[in-house]
């Protein structure tokens, strides 16, 4: 059907890849976020690095909060692609 046409990869065949690329990405953020806080123990108190590796966890805290909304757009990604081929409209 659409065999040669470019971009026509983005159904259930993508998927795989976007699940790797979603766990591999919450594996460097834990693995960012348990660096950041062994480092943050060698560090005194109040000073710049002890401030800045705090700030550095909670932001990468507040990134891995999200992951679940990452997810859910990739998943509606993809049934809405499948969609639109079932329906022929792309």
């Amino acid at each position: 059907m659409f065999s040669n046409k470019k971009g026509q990869d983005l159904g259930i065949s993508s998927l795989a890849g976007a699940a790797i690329t979603f766990v591999v990405v919450t594996v460097v953020i834990v693995v960012g976020l348990d660096l950041l806080t062994d480092t943050r123990a060698d560090f005194t108190a109040a000073s710049a690095e002890f401030n800045a590796s705090t700030d550095g966890i909670g932001a990468l805290a507040n990134l891995s909060s999200k992951m679940d909304l990452l997810a859910t757009a990739v998943i509606l990604g993809v049934i809405i692609s499948v969609l639109l081929r079932v329906f022929r409209v792309i």
